[in-house]
């Protein structure tokens, strides 16, 4: 799945001796809701592109289940990369774990949301913040040293 042609960004000038001038960079964001029943599953949604830095990976309990339903978000390889199931409990809606130690990606990898255990119907909203750097540094950088 391709989520946009290329990294969003902004033009901005700053005059000064120590000014820089150019494009800033903002970063890519998409959401996803994921609903669960009573199975136990692994729901692989993103094809993350190779050269993709994830600066912050979001999850909130938007539809309670119960103790036993385990929620962890991460990759087809490693379900817990970024969120576990101890540190996102499903049982109160507005429960929330945000992970934002940063990843980067050398080759593309899809993303994964594991829901295990013994599971009760729920519902979650997750949200993933990135950059994709090769294509960033190939288009236009601040600075040649």
């Amino acid at each position: 799945m391709t989520i946009a042609s290329s990294q969003p960004s902004v033009r901005f000038s700053k005059a000064g001796p120590y000014g820089i001038e150019g494009v800033s960079w903002v970063p890519k964001v998409i959401t996803i809701e994921k609903e669960w029943s009573t199975d136990t599953e692994n729901d692989d949604f993103w094809l993350m592109p190779a050269g993709s830095f994830i600066s912050k990976v979001v999850a909130v309990c938007s539809d309670a289940a119960d103790t036993n339903t385990l929620v962890s978000v991460g990759l087809d390889g490693a379900d817990h990369q970024f969120i576990t199931e101890t540190a996102f409990t499903v049982q109160t809606v507005g429960n929330y774990a945000v992970y934002n130690t940063g990843y980067y990606n050398t080759a593309a990898d899809y993303m994964r949301i594991a829901v295990a255990g013994t599971p009760a119907a729920g519902a979650a909203q997750i949200m993933v913040e990135y950059f994709e750097l090769a294509g960033m540094f190939a288009s236009a950088h601040h600075f040649d040293e």
